[in-house]
């Protein structure tokens, strides 16, 4: 939404509220394969996952979003990509420090796996981290 008023605001013609709604959202569909592959106990193979799930996303939405915004002055939509990357790459950070990781920060400390310290769950499940939290 904030990219579609930014385009806006900066006189792009081809901006589109939906059209960027969905190709975010078809950007950040390669996290679905890399969650499920990303729960190895190897962690820098799990790092190795995320790197390529936000390489192939910001490569996605580079190719797609530069039509759009090359509308825009030149600085402007250099600009707007330099943040576009930047924000991207919070978001690949704080999915695989938060969701992918088996030693994140949300996981509570001193509760192996599958021995019950957790209140009866079994484990540390990265899917159930967000539910706890």
């Amino acid at each position: 939404m904030v990219l579609f008023l930014a385009l806006k605001y900066f006189g792009s013609e081809a901006a589109n509220l939906l059209e960027c709604w969905a190709l975010y959202g078809y950007g950040n569909l390669i996290w679905v394969p890399v969650a499920l592959i990303s729960w190895s106990p190897i962690d820098i193979l799990n790092w190795a996952f995320v790197a390529v799930g936000f390489g192939m996303s910001t490569a996605f939405l580079l190719r797609n979003l530069y039509p759009v915004l090359s509308a825009t002055e030149r600085q402007v939509s250099k600009g707007m990509l330099i943040v576009v990357v930047a924000l991207h790459f919070g978001l690949a950070l704080t999915i695989k420090l938060l969701f992918f990781a088996h030693t994140s920060p949300l996981a509570k400390p001193g509760a192996g796996a599958g021995d019950g310290a957790d209140g009866g769950e079994k484990g540390n499940n990265p899917a159930m981290m967000f539910l706890r939290w």
